[in-house]
């Protein structure tokens, strides 16, 4: 009785790649190695555009921040202290009109100021004050 294998060397190579004996073992493993590596990079690639990604956010957020605190404390008020006067609207009154009465010392430009008064009475059409109304105005007294 002969012995046959039921197994032939290469299906025996497939299965065992530790084999020393085995031809394609090592070129297999090299397969493996490689295909670990490249794995590996994928993961760090993509780790990496994931810290580039969030400190770009939160660069973006910041420089966002920084703007707004600095729109915010260029508002002329801030420059001088100011008396707020209340004034009343008499007929035929316009904004321009306050800012030349009121807007004596120079310390802001006339628009400016009718900004600031616009925003301080929730002023919200153009220029648009009523008769017989009360407006708090800023004046800003010489030290």
């Amino acid at each position: 009785m002969m012995y046959t294998a039921a197994y032939s060397k290469q299906d025996f190579c497939s299965r065992n790649q530790y084999d020393p004996s085995c031809i394609h073992s090592e070129s297999h493993r090299n397969r493996r190695i490689r295909a670990a590596r490249e794995k590996q990079l994928r993961k760090m690639k993509r780790r990496f555009a994931g810290i580039c990604i969030f400190f770009l956010v939160l660069g973006a957020a910041a420089g966002i921040f920084a703007a707004s605190a600095l729109k915010t404390d260029a508002s002329p008020s801030h420059d001088r202290k100011a008396v707020y006067t209340s004034v009343y609207i008499e007929e035929g009154m316009t904004l321009s009109d306050l800012a030349q009465t009121y807007n004596t010392s120079g310390t802001v430009s006339n628009r400016a100021y009718i900004r600031e008064i616009k925003k301080m009475n929730h002023i919200n059409d153009r220029n648009i004050i009523h008769s017989g109304a009360y407006l708090t105005v800023p004046t800003y007294p010489e030290d």
